[in-house]
């Protein structure tokens, strides 16, 4: 049994009260609690000064790729332009961003294709049509009249349904526009809920949580049981995840939004088109290794990992890898074909990434070289610095620079050779 070990949020106290009253729940359905509440969770709300003091929504949590450097959007711009090339120009041009947060990427694709000084081709800036969705803000959550609440809870606190039912993530149409062409994602998956498995005595187990006294009042705890559903067992045999090839107490996690989201997808995507998927992950031999005895699940709190994800309940962000394997499969049942799976690394090399950063640099920064001994020299060489600092972020092996890129495609035979992001270099 996991004990919660710090103090805990109005929306973590409503759920200590609601599982008092109610009993245990997943960890899958504790997690699309914290993050995805419409009063308090993680996503969904702009936060005031709560347990852990002031901050703005997941502001000052954790870095993505776009807040890094305005360069990461241009290389994604570049890739786009070369889908569309390929496709033959078609206008409009639909791109479909899915849980696109805080806009950042979209932003920098439009200043990229606006810039003189880049090599957006000439017609794509017109005829690209970018659309953004925020599935996690938007779609999921839980209606609120599905469940009466605990006595001494909010009034509108709800716990989510206990069908363990994951239906498939509804994507949205304008019937006025095209299919999307592209559907990109980047760092989404790793954000929906996960169930957690545990080997228990020789067989499967999971973890939910529920209420115990800590002290002086009741707290947040982990206990195991039985699956909760026989889908986490048909998943973990679909990929190959031997019970005997691992130890007792070894965990990991089991992500079946992200299939039903690939399914979602691939019925959007129009009958020529790219599906580019970018997040923490890797295949399911990796992730499903006796090595990763804790599994994958990981929390933040102001830019550094916590060590307890039942604390603080709407107010740290909880993540865990992405399993390409089940992405690539689902997507073939689907119509989509892999194209590639990349590192974030080789993919923004071959997008010439590191070539872009350096004509930035002597374009923005000359006085870093041409007169580095005086005062504006000095200070253009430390924003050199920085700029390249944060390029090198981006291409680390051992951060962003080793995320996965994943690119499908329908209709579109030859896009692993051809497609520019999935030339390696490095």
């Amino acid at each position: 049994m996991t004990r919660q070990t710090q103090p805990q949020t109005p929306l973590g106290a409503a759920l200590i009260a609601a599982i008092a009253e109610r009993g245990p729940i997943t960890f899958a359905d504790f997690m699309e609690i914290a993050l995805y509440h419409p009063e308090g969770g993680y996503y969904t709300q702009v936060k005031s000064a709560g347990t852990s003091g002031a901050r703005q929504g997941w502001e000052g949590d954790y870095l993505t790729s776009t807040d890094l450097h305005p360069l990461f959007g241009a290389a994604i711009g570049r890739q786009l332009a070369q889908i569309w090339d390929l496709l033959g120009k078609p206008d409009p041009f639909v791109v479909l961003e899915d849980g696109a947060g805080r806009g950042h990427l979209a932003r920098d694709i439009h200043a990229w294709t606006l810039d003189q000084d880049q090599d957006a081709p000439p017609g794509f800036q017109e005829a690209l049509r970018y659309r953004t969705r925020d599935v996690r803000i938007g779609e999921i959550s839980y209606p609120l009249e599905d469940w009466p609440t605990a006595n001494d809870a909010p009034a509108d606190f709800p716990l989510p349904p206990t069908t363990h039912h994951h239906p498939a993530v509804s994507m949205g149409k304008n019937s006025m526009e095209p299919a999307p062409a592209v559907i990109l994602s980047n760092e989404l998956i790793d954000a929906f809920s996960v169930h957690r498995v545990v080997v228990q005595d020789g067989i499967w187990s999971e973890f939910y949580v529920d209420v115990a006294p800590l002290g002086d009042q009741p707290g947040l705890v982990l206990i195991a049981g039985p699956l909760s559903t026989p889908a986490l067992g048909e998943y973990l045999e679909r990929y190959g995840v031997r019970l005997a090839a691992l130890p007792d107490g070894w965990q990991g996690e089991i992500n079946l939004r992200a299939e039903a989201w690939m399914a979602a997808v691939a019925a959007r995507l129009a009958s020529r088109g790219v599906v580019i998927t970018i997040d923490y992950g890797d295949t399911a031999p990796k992730l499903y290794h006796h090595a990763r005895r804790l599994g994958t699940l990981t929390a933040y709190h102001h830019h550094q990992i916590a060590t307890d994800p039942l604390a603080l309940v709407g107010e740290q962000d909880l993540t865990a890898h992405a399993n390409m394997t089940a992405l690539i499969a689902t997507g073939r049942q689907h119509g989509l074909r892999l194209a590639g799976l990349v590192t974030q690394r080789e993919f923004l090399f071959a997008l010439g990434l590191r070539e872009d950063a350096e004509r930035l640099g002597a374009r923005t920064y000359p006085l870093a070289t041409t007169a580095r001994a005086t005062d504006a020299g000095q200070i253009e060489y430390l924003r050199l610095a920085s700029l390249r600092h944060r390029v090198a972020a981006l291409l680390d092996p051992a951060g962003m620079g080793g995320f996965r890129v994943l690119i499908q495609q329908r209709g579109m035979p030859g896009a692993g050779r051809r497609l520019r992001g999935l030339q390696r270099t490095v």
